[in-house]
């Protein structure tokens, strides 16, 4: 996999030469905890409209420059629970991904993610971030 970035401190890695500047990933923790009974949810969303938002975070544009569509999205579990939604495969961002985790149960769901995002006319990955999950039901 071609990438081009630096890395930028608890914001991922955002494109730059190759990428100029694009697009970003942000590392964060998207959390729910919950006290039983209850269910906990957390998710992490890409929308098409360029904007990122998930559970416990205010949004942030992912969006750079240019539109969604010309971007596509590959998230992937680094370690933990597996989320729901389509993992390890490129998909265009013309429509939004989300990636969540649920807990009905007391205990505790969580994982890490390795996100990348690439432009889909040439395939060059211009971003790379690691944000994390988790869904806590406390007794």
């Amino acid at each position: 996999m071609t990438y081009y970035g630096s890395i930028h401190s608890r914001t991922g890695i955002t494109g730059s030469p190759g990428g100029g500047g694009l697009v970003q990933i942000q590392d964060f923790a998207y959390l729910d905890w919950i006290i039983d009974p209850g269910n906990a949810s957390c998710s992490l969303t890409f929308s098409n409209n360029g904007v990122c938002s998930g559970t416990d975070h205010a949004p942030y544009s992912w969006l750079l420059s240019g539109v969604a569509a010309d971007y596509e999205l590959w998230f992937q579990k680094n370690l933990g629970d597996t989320p729901s939604g389509n993992l390890a495969q490129w998909l265009p961002l013309s429509t939004s991904r989300s990636f969540g985790l649920t807990r009905t149960v007391i205990g505790t769901n969580s994982c890490s993610l390795v996100v990348y995002i690439r432009r889909a006319s040439d395939q060059v990955v211009l971003a790379m971030g690691q944000p994390s999950l988790e869904a806590t039901v406390d007794a």
